[in-house]
């Protein structure tokens, strides 16, 4: 090989090397410019697809157990109106007669089985009536009655200790703490060492029931879509003082940019696989003025992942 070529090869290594960063760094803001217009796509209302997907399904629940009480009320209404008419219709028979209001309350002395005896039929048809109305009103309160407590007190109040177990958000007050992606062994020995150093942390979750699961055995979790950016608004990102992700090297640079538009200078400590994910991470996270303060946090994970394995 000549001096020329060995200058021209020198002089491309060089140029490879040059370009390479700023081609990842093009990159990268094609990655983050692609995100935004996805997220703007896919949830064009205020709400996310999970909040949005949740809020119809409690609106179509209500519309139902509403529409079911209606039906059952009107169904009672009507029973009370026959039978009222029929009790003035065997009264007539029996040569005595009642106001209508008189015949309402009968009905419904019967049907709830209070039966206090004032008024009592004479005639075998008016006492196999009165025992007609005695089974279908005790039939009938006993699946309406439990059906409105359970649907109106009882799923209300499950709901409710649902929402706790699994908020949304964090207490506003709410500073300095650990934001984590997931839960695994490494996770696990990260939230045991910030318990030992007093630094809060929260757990971010998908699904509802596993969130439940997590506060259950004593974790700190906040119920969100890793995609969406009101989940780290409502975890407080920006007064976090790191956020951990170690799901795939896609989910994991999507949150990268995510928490980066949100909060520039939080400490994001992120797992990947391929080394275009390292450059690319490295690149977006690495890009704030707290950069060795991110090489400690780095230090500690590494030495905490060693440990978990």
């Amino acid at each position: 090989m000549n001096s020329y070529d060995e200058w021209d090869c020198a002089n491309i290594i060089h140029r490879e090397t040059v370009e390479r960063p700023v081609m990842l760094k093009s990159l990268g803001a094609t990655m983050a410019q692609v995100t935004h217009r996805l997220r703007v796509d896919v949830l064009p209302s205020e709400m996310g697809r999970y909040d949005r997907a949740q809020h119809v399904a409690r609106r179509a629940a209500r519309h139902r157990r509403v529409k079911t009480v209606v039906g059952l009320s009107v169904s009672f209404v009507v029973m009370v109106g026959v039978f009222s008419s029929a009790f003035h219709e065997l009264m007539d028979r029996e040569g005595r007669s009642y106001s209508w209001a008189t015949s309402v309350y009968w009905t419904l002395t019967t049907m709830t089985t209070l039966g206090f005896g004032d008024i009592t039929f004479e005639s075998d048809a008016g006492r196999l009536f009165s025992v007609v109305v005695l089974l279908s009103g005790s039939a009938f309160l006993l699946v309406m009655l439990p059906f409105v407590f359970i649907q109106f007190v009882f799923i209300p109040w499950m709901d409710e200790r649902d929402r706790r177990r699994a908020p949304r958000a964090l207490p506003a007050a709410t500073s300095g703490h650990m934001i984590l992606t997931s839960l695994g062994p490494v996770e696990a020995d990260l939230i045991e060492k910030a318990d030992q150093a007093e630094v809060p942390y929260v757990v971010i979750v998908e699904d509802v029931d596993h969130a439940g699961r997590l506060h259950d055995e004593g974790r700190t979790v906040m119920v969100g879509a890793l995609d969406d950016p009101r989940t780290y608004h409502n975890a407080r990102v920006a007064e976090a003082a790191m956020v951990v992700a170690t799901q795939n090297d896609q989910i994991n640079t999507n949150i990268a940019f995510t928490v980066r538009e949100i909060a520039p200078n939080v400490d994001i400590v992120a797992s990947a696989n391929s080394p275009a994910s390292v450059d690319i991470l490295d690149l977006r996270c690495s890009a704030r003025p707290r950069r060795a303060s991110a090489r400690r946090w780095r230090l500690e994970r590494s030495d905490s992942v060693g440990r978990a394995m």
